[in-house]
């Protein structure tokens, strides 16, 4: 499970929000481990983080924009290699079926998304902080 903590706080409510909308969806499938239904909830967890990582992505992109956030060009591109990342995923287990569906692969999604998700928070997203985030 990810526990949402102060560090992976950016100060601006919109982030934030979509931040915590991540980390639950992750959660519901880190809760997942060891159901009969897994492998569903697997697939329906990636399907809402596309989703909404894609939509995420455009909200945030949209802020750096309005605040000239002067290492935007970098976080775009790091926001692609989530994506290719997140799809790459989806078409080897669900529609390529290129690799089996089971237990080690489900202990690396896990790994990965808690990863995936905190690690970009902590290395990219801390660094806007003192552009995004309003004034007090």
């Amino acid at each position: 499970m990810i526990e949402w903590t102060e560090d992976l706080c950016i100060g601006h409510p919109v982030i934030d929000g979509d931040h915590r909308k991540l980390v639950d969806i992750i959660n519901l499938f880190m809760a997942s481990e060891g159901r009969l239904d897994e492998r569903v909830i697997l697939s329906n967890t990636l399907r809402l983080l596309v989703e909404y990582a894609k939509g995420h992505f455009a909200r945030e992109e949209q802020i750096q924009r309005e605040a000239m956030y002067p290492y935007m060009e970098m976080h775009v591109a790091e926001h692609k290699v989530l994506m290719v990342q997140l799809t790459g995923i989806v078409q080897s287990l669900f529609i390529e079926k290129s690799k089996p569906l089971d237990k080690r692969a489900l202990s690396e999604v896990r790994s990965l998304l808690k990863c995936w998700l905190t690690d970009h928070i902590r290395k990219f997203d801390t660094n806007m902080r003192d552009w995004v985030a309003p004034s007090k």
